[in-house]
């Protein structure tokens, strides 16, 4: 994924306009969300925990059995799943962390073209962010500040010990297909958890988390 930081210099006088149909995540087979989403999502997509290469646990959709393929997506570009990721909403944004640790509100240049009708302008006169990409700008802090959040529920499941190796194996018509680099809650370890570790995960919110989690595994 090419990702392009705005700036006024590249994008004063260009245009975008919200995506109107999910063609544009054919090729996304796994996609992150935050733990508000997960209620939502659980009754609609399978989640799984993934590490990423900082080791960070963080929660996943599985939106196909092989890279590249997005299950969810039909042939005329419809969202065949009842819960659409913010991530996916964003489109065709992306974001993404300067060094100073700043939201970069970036263009995916695989999902951005020009729309010179009927567009919303990236920049307003003066060089400041048009009021609807401002809009986008405030709902990809709003959903960095949620990442964050997530990470620190997947992480007290983690310290807990209730997280353990998933790698489903998935019947396709050209055979077996494991899906590798995914873990899940370990009920057993859930089940024996003592009474004060349990309350405190109940109480952070990432007990919720959990059931959520072995729920969207059906």
């Amino acid at each position: 994924m090419a990702l392009t930081p705005l700036n006024p210099q590249s994008f004063a006088g260009h245009t975008w306009r919200p995506m109107d149909s999910s063609a544009f995540a054919r090729n996304v087979s796994l996609v992150e969300l935050n733990a508000s989403e997960l209620p939502a999502a659980a009754c609609h997509l399978p989640v799984g925990f993934v590490r990423n290469a900082d080791g960070q646990l963080g929660l996943h959709a599985v939106l196909g059995v092989q890279p590249g393929k997005n299950l969810f997506v039909a042939a005329d570009g419809s969202w065949l799943g009842g819960y659409w990721p913010l991530r996916l909403r964003l489109a065709p944004f992306a974001l993404a962390r300067s060094e100073a640790g700043d939201t970069l509100l970036c263009l995916n240049d695989e999902w951005w073209t020009p729309a010179p009708e009927h567009g919303h302008a990236f920049y307003a006169e003066g060089g400041q962010l048009s009021e609807q990409t401002a809009a986008v700008l405030q709902a990809g802090q709003q959903l960095l500040a949620g990442q964050a959040q997530t990470h620190a529920l997947c992480t007290a499941l983690d310290e807990a010990g209730l997280i353990q190796p998933w790698n489903p194996t998935v019947a396709t018509e050209q055979g077996n297909i494991q899906l590798e680099g995914l873990s899940t809650i370990d009920e057993a370890a859930l089940n024996a958890l003592d009474a004060a570790t349990l309350h405190r995960l109940h109480a952070s919110g990432a007990l919720a988390l959990a059931y959520c989690q072995l729920i969207s595994m059906q």
